[in-house]
């Protein structure tokens, strides 16, 4: 089975030094969870692109400020639990904050405390995710393990 990178950007307002510091306190979060590190799951700063040529970069920081990236199965029931559980935790303490996880062209946004409306779109968003795994990740019917 292969990890996969999982994009979360924090949403704190315009303000993109705000929005570093939210990501930096989820990201100390995340990294200190018992449960996600038990998960395989781990959150770092995304990797920057290189400005193009000429260019001061200032830009680019302002466009990443407030992404993390989670690396892992995330994508599998239990470690998709616990991320689920530890996005929402984060975001139900403070409703002017929520999170954006993005794979790929599909995005899902957490805010505060989801109600059952929006559990159900949370889980049919990781449940795509598990269906399109990438091959090898699962053995097929009548494979061991």
């Amino acid at each position: 089975m292969s990890a996969r990178e999982l994009t979360i950007m924090v949403n704190a307002g315009s303000d993109p030094r705000r929005r570093a510091r939210s990501a930096e306190e989820l990201l100390g979060v995340l990294s200190r969870d018992p449960a996600f590190v038990e998960a395989g799951l781990s959150a770092r700063e995304p990797r920057l692109p290189a400005p193009p040529d000429g260019a001061k970069g200032a830009a680019e920081l302002v466009g990443v400020a407030g992404t993390l990236a989670v690396v892992g199965k995330w994508y599998l029931p239990p470690a998709a639990e616990v991320l689920k559980s530890a996005l929402g935790a984060w975001c139900a303490r403070d409703r002017r904050i929520s999170v954006t996880v993005t794979e790929g062209d599909r995005s899902l946004t957490f805010t505060g405390s989801p109600g059952p409306e929006d559990r159900a779109l949370i889980d049919r968003f990781f449940e795509h995710a598990s269906e399109d795994r990438p091959t090898g990740d699962a053995p097929e019917a009548g494979e061991r393990p």
